[in-house]
């Protein structure tokens, strides 16, 4: 009877010790060591994302703490170090991920009570950019681009330096493609032509304050001027980054149908 008696106080006073030997979600402590992704953003093609620890306390868990597109999230226990004070955690692979994601104030409360930081934010980006044409062909060729999902939010890597325009100018009655050299419909497959991102390409990294862009302008700076009466032409724009998936995508390409008559194109 005595034993049951101690058994109850000493399981009320071993829980709580349990719960901050995993770490604790809140508050921070002291800053220690340093935390890194091994990429800041993953596409298809980045490789398995890792979190990696260096200098931390020695021999010891810790809750992960981040804000994972906007909702606060903690998992106590989530890594460990060894007697050196380094750990890992992972791999996770880009084609389990289902979504865009973004995840910030990165964070690890460890069982002794001091904080690692993660140096960089860290970005998903599951989703291809859509563009969209606003001003038509032969006279011009220009529009806007999205790069999100309104379901869930725009999350993920967004629009950068990493994006891209490519244009391709198609006469459908000669099947033959527009040459910037000649600037005639002569090639049997179509060039690398470029359009230019004019605004709304935003910033990740290399620290944590980003500035992440979901929407921008483009135009095509060159285009072709000459065209035949009677012949029909598709011009095409596409968007794209280092997500190769996205040019097998036919959503993230657009485009524009004419035929050239007796009044013009």
């Amino acid at each position: 009877m005595k034993l049951r008696i101690f058994a109850v106080p000493l399981l009320v006073f071993l829980l709580p010790c349990l719960a901050f030997a995993q770490g604790s979600c809140s508050p921070t402590g002291t800053s220690v060591g340093s935390a890194s992704f091994d990429h800041i953003i993953n596409w298809s093609q980045t490789g398995d994302l890792h979190f990696n620890v260096n200098n931390g306390p020695h021999g010891a868990c810790g809750a992960l703490v981040i804000t994972r597109n906007g909702a606060s999230q903690c998992t106590p226990g989530w890594i460990c170090t060894d007697a050196t004070g380094t750990a890992s955690n992972g791999p996770w692979p880009w084609a389990r991920q289902t979504n865009d994601e973004t995840d910030t104030n990165v964070h690890i409360n460890w069982s002794d009570g001091t904080t690692t930081y993660a140096s960089t934010n860290h970005y998903w980006d599951k989703t291809c950019p859509t563009p969209k044409i606003t001003f038509n062909p032969p006279g011009d060729f220009s529009g806007t681009g999205d790069d999100g999902n309104p379901t869930i939010g725009f999350w993920g890597a967004g629009f950068g330096s990493w994006s891209k325009v490519k244009l391709q100018f198609f006469n459908k009655t000669t099947l033959r493609y527009w040459n910037p050299s000649t600037d005639d419909y002569d090639l049997p497959s179509p060039p690398d032509v470029n359009g230019t991102i004019t605004s709304g390409l935003g910033t990740i990294g290399p620290g944590i304050h980003d500035s992440p862009s979901y929407h921008i302008n483009w135009t095509a700076e060159v285009f072709p001027s000459r065209h035949v009466q009677g012949n029909s032409y598709i011009w095409t724009v596409t968007l794209g980054d280092k997500e190769s998936l996205c040019t097998n995508d036919p959503s993230s390409s657009a485009s524009k149908a004419f035929t050239c008559g007796p009044a013009g194109c």
